[in-house]
């Protein structure tokens, strides 16, 4: 292995679902100065899911949610776009778990949801009320040149979910089942068990694509998550 170069804005797959941004606000900034000094580089996802979430639309029409690009007889639309890159398939499903949720609440079935992952049991809510939190990720590629001529790229990546409040985040942990099975899949691949704790900081929560040769970072990125105490 040699000629270790940086890839800076190597980012073509990352461009078409993601935006670079500069952090000026809220629980996310420090944490970004955290990554970007290691060389990473900061860019936010949108949840559809989560961003067209309007409860009050749903309460004042009595609308149920609809499959992707439909439209209900109030003439509004859901977007229940389901991402196929690996690190945000869990968000994408937390989001459809939580709004779900909520729903049930204001006996709301959620029928567009049910499609796409079953839910046995509805838990009560205290602290989620609405789709209250923003995705960011935080990634530093590599290319490592091979003996043979050949090239092999790292991927360091992390995704952070920035909820509204450590509570919020704390309930999220006790009743999805999406994020209960990705952290349980994260102690299968690293052959040890985790500690719940090393992925939250104030409010924020701490999660890695989940395949193998991508938790290969799991301890670096987890020293960098805590490095710095975040304050709500």
């Amino acid at each position: 292995m040699k000629n270790l170069k940086k890839l800076g804005l190597m980012l073509m797959m990352v461009a078409a679902i993601f935006t670079l941004v500069g952090c000026s606000r809220s629980s996310i900034s420090s944490l970004a100065d955290t990554f970007e000094e290691k060389g990473y580089h900061m860019y936010e996802y949108k949840n559809y899911i989560a961003a067209n979430f309007k409860l009050d639309s749903y309460l004042k029409d009595g609308e149920t949610t609809t499959s992707d690009e439909e439209t209900t007889d109030t003439g509004s639309t859901t977007i229940d776009r389901i991402s196929d890159n690996l690190m945000l398939i869990p968000v994408d499903y937390m989001s459809l778990e939580l709004r779900a949720f909520i729903l049930h609440q204001h006996e709301i079935v959620d029928e567009s949801a049910l499609e796409k992952l079953t839910i046995d049991t509805y838990p009560e809510l205290s602290k989620i009320t609405d789709l209250n939190y923003n995705v960011y990720v935080f990634a530093d590629y590599e290319v490592v040149d091979l003996d043979d001529n050949q090239t092999h790229t790292l991927s360091k990546t992390a995704v952070v979910i920035e909820f509204a409040s450590q509570e919020y985040l704390r309930e999220v942990l006790d009743v999805s089942t999406t994020m209960n099975d990705l952290f349980d899949s994260y102690e299968s691949k690293l052959g040890k068990d985790i500690d719940i704790e090393d992925h939250i900081n104030g409010n924020l929560l701490l999660l890695f694509p989940d395949s193998e040769d991508r938790l290969d970072f799991y301890d670096e990125i987890v020293g960098i998550f805590s490095q710095v105490e975040i304050e709500e």
